[in-house]
């Protein structure tokens, strides 16, 4: 779009962009509402009812309404504000109503929060008292409620630090006793845990890094001590979190709630909202216009022009229970950026990518190692890492997690097709075809080179396994002491197809090496030790979370019981292998050795 031409406003041109994004999304719902303070955005379900799935729906637009109305002096924020004072309004049949202990509409009162304080002059100015009371007075409810001992207790945070702001009455004490809560889930450089010490995901950046840098730009006169906190938390997260982020803009899909999908930036647009410049300004502007590029040529707008659930493309089946037709809207938090002053450094300043060392970086407080590949692809690879949600194992316990490849859910756990067993190992008793992968773990922990599992897929089956990653991919080397028969399957990337016949597709399939090139790179899975064959797997169609139809390269085998080393390579690529990827794997008595391109890498064979 011709900045001049962008709905009277000239910005910034890397500005206009984000605008016009953000415009095409918001527009589209006003279009269809239907309700004043509710919308309906879809008829799927969640745990909680249909009224505060509307209220989330209209709620969580809010997000880009805020800093929309602070970018374009003329932006109509009358929709916005005729929800918001119907939905506060116990008199008005829209009123969302009052909330009970651990309610949804408590999250969704951040987005108000925030928006009351960036559209103040605008809005909350041009109220009379009584329908400011009203507003107060809904939201006000946080302070007696219940929430959750995770993220949630940040939303206690935001609404009164909006009072605070705002010059009414709000409760000191219940927001200090919530932001010292928040500091016992600090772990250490810049890390924190969402309530539960096998959980850092996303919420770290996109909620608790997210509002503690809100609060630092709205309290850092009235609280500089906890501010300044924040701010430094902030600072040491984001050199970590750069490795999360490919060249070409896509994020490491990894944990619950992906269908927020482009809220992977939110962090960055949090730093230039508190003028934190956590990485250089360039390098930022980098990962959070590429990242917004890249979401805008995926496939996540239904034919009416809603955002749907799903990640790469519309997708129910990976969803969690609290994913509503409206929830996807908290990807509207990186809209915030769009608060920021034409005159901030991080519009003027020219795009960089980020200095990302390629090779293995090592995030002790996190419980994982990145990888940043040559071919510009992120790798995660997690450990001591699990919650109680939908698909849990395979959101949480893959081996690796690719920026490129994604990963799978199961819709069943019979069959290897329905199983769709990326990047983990596969265990089925002998004969049968009820497959197991690995959970939660006995023990896992993690080097500077590697990280590893101990785990019991089933009853007599005990399992030690090592995640070496290697150039474009990881060895794997698993030990497995077995009182059953068991067949195996280790699965490697899962690369997209147009469709799910193998007919179709020049897979390579030997003994020794499984490998295709797909439509987005090549996989390929190799036998190095104690497998019988490879060969590819054409799993359900949505199960991938980046695409409908994928193949998995899978390393297969049985064993008896016993004691075995079963040795593999798995390895991805934006481009055909120029040459072979596998490095010289070497087994002595009581170790395994792993000739890299750098250095060698050497594992214990011994549980």
């Amino acid at each position: 779009m011709d900045k001049k031409d962008n709905n009277r406003i000239d910005i910034n041109e890397d500005k206009c962009d984000i605008y016009r994004f953000a415009r095409s999304l918001t527009e589209p719902v006003q279009r269809n509402s239907i309700h004043v303070s509710g919308l309906y955005l879809g008829n799927s379900g969640t745990h909680y009812d249909r009224r505060q799935i509307e209220a989330e729906g209209f709620l969580r637009q809010l997000w880009a309404a805020g800093p929309l109305a602070v970018c374009d002096t003329e932006f109509d924020f009358s929709f916005y504000s005729r929800g918001i004072l119907t939905g506060c309004d116990p008199d008005s049949p829209g009123y969302w109503g009052d909330v009970s202990d651990y309610d949804q509409l408590l999250v969704e009162m951040a987005s108000l929060a925030l928006t009351l304080v960036l559209t103040r002059g605008i809005f909350w100015d041009t109220l009379h008292e009584g329908e400011q009371n009203k507003i107060w007075c809904w939201l006000n409810q946080i302070n007696t409620a219940k929430v959750h001992d995770n993220n949630w207790v940040f939303f206690r945070v935001m609404v009164n630090a909006a009072f605070s702001n705002l010059s009414l009455p709000f409760d000191q004490e219940a927001m200090d006793a919530a932001l010292d809560e928040l500091d016992t889930m600090y772990l250490k450089d810049g890390w924190y845990m969402d309530g539960n010490e096998h959980q850092m995901d996303y919420y770290i950046a996109w909620a608790f890094h997210f509002y503690g840098l809100v609060y630092a730009a709205f309290m850092k006169e009235k609280d500089p001590e906890r501010s300044a906190r924040y701010i430094e938390r902030a600072k040491l997260f984001a050199q970590d979190f750069v490795y999360w982020f490919d060249d070409e803009g896509a994020a490491v899909p990894f944990g619950r709630s992906l269908t927020y999908r482009f809220a992977q930036s939110a962090f960055w647009s949090a730093c230039v909202f508190a003028d934190v410049e956590a990485v250089p300004w360039a390098e930022m502007k980098y990962i959070l216009t590429k990242n917004l590029q890249y979401w805008e040529q995926q496939t996540l707008i239904r034919p009416d022009g809603m955002l749907s659930i799903g990640y790469g493309y519309e997708n129910l089946y990976m969803s969690e229970s609290y994913n509503g037709p409206g929830s996807p809207y908290w990807a509207f938090k990186t809209f915030l950026i769009l608060a920021v002053p034409d005159s901030h450094p991080f519009w003027k300043t020219v795009v960089q990518k980020p200095a990302r060392k390629i090779g293995v970086y090592p995030i002790p407080a996190a419980k994982m190692l990145l990888s940043a590949e040559p071919d510009g692809n992120a790798q995660l690879y997690p450990t001591d890492q699990l919650t109680r949600q939908a698909h849990a194992p395979e959101k949480y316990s893959k081996f690796v997690y690719s920026s490129l490849f994604g990963f799978s859910v199961r819709k069943d756990s019979k069959y290897l097709e329905s199983g769709a067993y990326d990047n983990t190992l596969a265990v089925a008793c002998k004969g049968d075809e009820h497959y197991f992968e690995k959970e939660e773990c006995d023990k896992s922990g993690m080097t500077d080179e590697y990280v590893w599992y101990q785990w019991n897929p089933m009853d007599k089956v005990k399992i030690l396994s090592y995640i070496v990653p290697v150039s474009l991919g990881h060895i794997r080397i698993h030990l497995l002491k077995t009182e059953r028969a068991l067949q195996l399957a280790d699965g490697g990337y899962a690369v997209r197809t147009f469709n799910g016949h193998k007919k179709d597709y020049s897979c390579k399939e030997s003994e020794s090496r499984a490998e295709l090139t797909g439509e987005n790179g090549t996989v390929q899975s190799v036998k190095i030790r104690g497998f019988d064959h490879c060969e590819m797997v054409f799993p359900d169609p949505n199960t991938n979370l980046l695409y409908p139809n994928s193949a998995i390269p899978t390393v297969k085998g049985c064993v008896e019981p016993g004691f075995h080393i079963l040795i593999s390579g798995h390895f991805g690529s934006r481009e055909e292998f120029a040459e072979n990827p596998v490095p010289e794997v070497k087994v002595h008595d009581d170790t395994a050795v792993i000739h890299g391109d750098k250095k060698d890498v050497e594992v214990s064979l011994s549980f």
